[in-house]
């Protein structure tokens, strides 16, 4: 195999593979969030009625959602809510809290109808275990299993169900559209495994660079050139095309944030008066992406072989 053939597979895997592979789960781990939030926009919410009767001893264990105020901490794992007439407690031992992003002035904290702008923020979605403080009177969601435990009302995980915890601020009645308007990640490809997977590649096709020299000047240009992809789109002449890429993509995340929006408003109207709607924000966020794709690429590949030309003229 000729060792530039080697370097572009080494680019590939590190550079689109690895990182492809840990957008797939980013961007899955939000569309589960998500559909947590449809189906806790579908439940009645719990009334003193329920909650009386759970404390009472009906062991029948109810699906509902509670607005609340954060009470008291009970043991390690428990919280207390309050919604004024009634109080609940969650078990948080399997849940994650979900700090939705701070509430601002309606025209930017809340889903706009015919917009795309939005808040460019994300909710933070922290392990139980990862909790280090909380603030009494903070504005809480829930949403999950009402069982009887102890002799008290209490949000359990019951099988495969984990309660869904939003920690907010604002109004209540926009809190299920703010989470579903931005719970997605800025850019799936960004994550976790991204920066390990981009140092690791430009390590490798450098060291590949320095073994070919000798044997072939031309493809340790180029196997160079690839070890810099990864800072080619921040340098001139690709950096216009940067920018428009970040904003092409953040068209598309937008569009995509209005076909959740709609989809939460179909759930509350119970019909499929948005339909049309979501299919064509659907289109549009798949096109803008593409388009964003695309200028990336180009920006790239036009940087890559200028970098190579300055290459063979600096060694």
């Amino acid at each position: 195999m000729s060792s530039f053939y080697l370097a572009l597979l080494i680019a590939i895997v590190f550079y689109v593979i690895i990182p492809g592979a840990g957008a797939v789960f980013v961007r899955a781990k939000w569309r589960r969030f998500r559909r947590a939030l449809y189906h806790a926009a579908s439940l009645p919410q719990a009334s003193y009625g329920d909650i009386r009767a759970i404390r009472d001893g009906d062991p029948t264990a109810r699906e509902r959602c509670f607005f609340g105020k954060l009470e008291a901490l009970h043991g390690d794992n428990r919280i207390w809510l309050r919604d004024g007439s009634s109080s609940v407690e969650v078990d948080m031992a399997d849940a994650q809290l979900v700090v939705l992003p701070p509430y601002q002035d309606p025209y930017r904290s809340l889903p706009p109808t015919n917009r795309v702008d939005f808040p460019n923020e994300t909710p933070q979605m922290i392990p139980w275990r990862r909790v280090t403080s909380l603030t009494e009177g903070s504005d809480v969601f829930a949403a999950g299993m009402l069982t009887r435990q102890d002799g008290n009302a209490v949000y359990s995980r019951v099988h495969d169900s984990v309660p869904l915890v939003l920690l907010f601020d604002g109004p209540v009645e926009h809190v299920l559209e703010r989470a579903v308007w931005t719970g997605r990640q800025r850019n799936e490809y960004w994550s976790l495994v991204t920066p390990v997977a981009l140092l690791s590649g430009m390590f490798a096709l450098s060291i590949l660079s320095m073994q070919v020299m000798a044997v072939s000047y031309v493809d340790a240009l180029l196997t160079l050139g690839l070890a810099g992809i990864p800072v080619l789109p921040l340098l001139p002449p690709a950096v216009p095309g940067y920018f428009l890429y970040r904003r092409l993509w953040r068209h598309g995340r937008s569009y995509r944030a209005a076909r959740d929006g709609l989809r939460l408003s179909r759930v509350f109207l119970a019909s499929t008066e948005h339909n049309e709607g979501i299919r064509r924000n659907q289109r549009r966020a798949v096109l803008y992406e593409l388009a964003a794709v695309a200028v990336l690429s180009i920006s790239v590949f036009g940087n890559y072989i200028v970098a190579v030309r300055l290459l063979a003229l600096l060694l």
